[in-house]
């Protein structure tokens, strides 16, 4: 009997999202209020009441909604602005190295291609 106990004991103080988690029933005291949700990014914590021994939804919070880009804001709540983006760019050395190799190697097709045209055609064989 005093493990049953201490279990309800531990779930009526555990959060409603404990509880639903494990789907277990909280009991509390009629009218009894207390803080539910979370106040991370533009989220802010409501109020769960006690009604007919149960607590109810939470009431009255901003809930995570789908992250918008570019405006540095934490819209679903996970603690990071504009995490949306996924990977941030290239930085535009990337490409500015990349862009040097392709006229590097351009550079030297033609510097071959003048060096074989000075000889002749290269295709036909000396005698």
């Amino acid at each position: 009997m005093f493990p049953i106990l201490l279990v309800l004991v531990v779930l009526a103080l555990a959060s409603p999202a404990t509880a639903q988690s494990i789907g277990a029933a909280v009991f509390c005291i009629e009218g009894a209020e207390r803080p539910c949700g979370m106040n991370t990014g533009i989220c802010k914590q409501g109020i769960s009441t006690c009604v007919n021994g149960h607590w109810s939804i939470c009431q009255g919070g901003i809930e995570p909604t789908e992250e918008i880009c570019g405006n540095d804001l934490d819209e679903n709540c996970n603690g990071e602005l504009d995490d949306c983006l996924g990977e941030a760019p290239p930085d535009i050395g990337l490409y500015l190295i990349l862009a040097g190799i392709a006229l590097f190697i351009i550079g030297g097709i033609i510097a071959i291609k003048e060096i074989l045209g000075s000889r002749g055609d290269v295709r036909q064989p000396y005698i």
